[in-house]
């Protein structure tokens, strides 16, 4: 019998752990002991069975033949690994992305996906790498957190240095490569650097607008196998669109090759900031991601620049269109009812989640950037919180013993006074970010903007609680 791990399946070695992902599914799990030695003699070509029972015999790893038998069927059940007689009976049992299948892939993986790499939560592990390739863009945003002059410098980051991060990043067990920019698509070397990301066997995450996209590079994306790509789509309004970007003609290009990369099962994410100029096109928007099964990411806060200017901040919607903002994205999108609803008692919902930041960010656990010159920075929008130079230090250096790493790395959210006691931290979408770049660098500074904000989530969730239930 053949078997070789599956094409959107990716293994990791890790201390003494043995970690699987797999792209499709998001299930992700950790193997030790023998089960750890079996896994890391998988690879991505057909290898006899007894051939790697052989190999294992020699290092005194031994499986019994039913125990064999059940790890090769849990492989095979959480789209790990495949098994058959030939290479065509491989290449058939292969499970691909498919937005028709999309429900039933994450009704089915649900439990697993909840537990998935929890053994590996405290091990200081890079396993996601954001690169920002170039300072090039050809929008505007006018809410956009990176200043518009950054954007008109030009800078590309060389590709030999490109290449030398990610060869260190592999070196440290590095597993999803996240390309952003500016726009990444206007680095002239852009294809060179994704096709080199895939010999290096990672997972790829794109940050685009999407819309210098042609026929060859939308073929050249599918056939790559991303992980996901995340576009921004601010309106069903050609207008609205377009002013946000500062681009004529913008909507048309990325709604068009969003259209296109779905029809292609390439797998993406809508993004939507919302601002002034398009809060009321939330219901259109989101109805229009649902009915291509697409995700859709709204962000009614708004980052300030990252150079600690709040000017983009004028955008920002004010606490009343927020409300009316709340009340469509409650109304609108069936994820909340379904929460709300299994929530037993009114009681409960003091203690059921409904934020999707602050509970889950744990600064430098496993994810770092770099900026086109070097700079080593936490996460996407703290780009004024340098912690190393990778021109300076290697990146395995900075990960393990820059100073500022290990300080904010021991970040305690008790630190933060105004949220060690508040009753809104299920409804608060607290970022320390965010508060970074409003007040001048202060990070534990917390923007009311949250709180106020978790309060009104607070009351219209309890208002859908007694819709529902009464």
């Amino acid at each position: 019998m053949l078997i070789r791990q599956s094409k959107n399946t990716f293994i990791r070695s890790w201390n003494d752990l043995a970690y699987v992902e797999n792209q499709v599914n998001h299930v992700s799990k950790t193997f030790i002991d023998k089960e750890r030695d079996f896994i890391l003699s998988l690879s991505r070509f057909p290898q006899n069975m007894e051939s790697i029972l052989n190999n294992l015999s020699l290092k005194n790893v031994r499986f019994e033949a039913t125990e064999l038998s059940a790890f090769i069927e849990k492989l095979e059940k959480l789209w790990f690994a495949v098994t058959g007689e030939s290479e065509d009976e491989l290449f058939k049992k292969e499970k691909t992305f498919s937005y028709a299948e999309l429900g039933a892939v994450q009704k089915a993986f649900e439990p697993e996906s909840q537990t998935a790499g929890a053994d590996t939560k405290d091990a200081p592990w890079l396993r996601s790498l954001q690169l920002e390739v170039t300072t090039l863009c050809n929008e505007k945003c006018i809410h956009c957190y990176i200043p518009s002059e950054t954007k008109e410098d030009g800078v590309m980051m060389p590709l030999s240095q490109v290449k030398a991060i990610i060869d260190s990043f592999v070196r440290m067990s590095g597993l999803r490569i996240i390309l952003s920019g500016g726009e990444p698509f206007l680095h002239k070397d852009i294809i060179e650097i994704l096709t080199y990301c895939r010999e290096k066997d990672l997972m790829i995450f794109i940050h685009s607008n999407v819309s210098l996209l042609n026929a060859e590079t939308l073929k050249f994306i599918k056939e790559l196998n991303v992980f996901n790509i995340q576009v921004s789509l601010y309106s069903m309004d050609e207008a609205v669109h377009d002013n946000i970007t500062g681009v004529k003609g913008s909507w048309i290009k990325t709604k068009n090759n969003i259209e296109a990369l779905v029809a292609d099962n390439v797998p993406l994410i809508i993004s939507c900031p919302v601002l002034r100029q398009n809060y009321r096109g939330y219901k259109e928007l989101f109805k229009y991601a649902q009915g291509l099964n697409v995700f859709c990411y709204v962000d009614y806060v708004l980052l300030a620049q990252n150079n600690l200017c709040t000017n983009n901040l004028c955008t920002r919607i004010t606490l009343e269109q927020t409300g009316e903002l709340l009340d469509d994205i409650i109304d609108t999108n069936p994820a909340y009812s379904a929460k709300i609803n299994a929530v037993a008692s009114e009681a409960a919902l003091e203690t059921t989640e409904f934020a999707q930041r602050f509970s889950k960010c744990e600064i430098l656990r496993n994810n770092i950037c770099v900026s086109v010159n070097g700079d080593v920075y936490p996460c996407p929008g703290w780009q004024a919180m340098v912690v190393g130079n990778i021109r300076e230090q290697s990146l395995q250096e900075i990960w393990l013993n820059a100073p500022k790493v290990i300080e904010l790395r021991n970040f305690n959210k008790d630190d933060l006074k105004k949220c060690r006691v508040c009753e809104l931290k299920n409804y608060c979408d607290m970022c320390l970010v965010y508060n970074y770049n409003e007040n001048g660098g202060d990070m534990y500074n917390v923007c009311t903007r949250f709180c106020d904000i978790a309060m009104m989530l607070k009351n219209r969730v309890k208002q859908k609680y007694n819709e529902i239930k009464f």
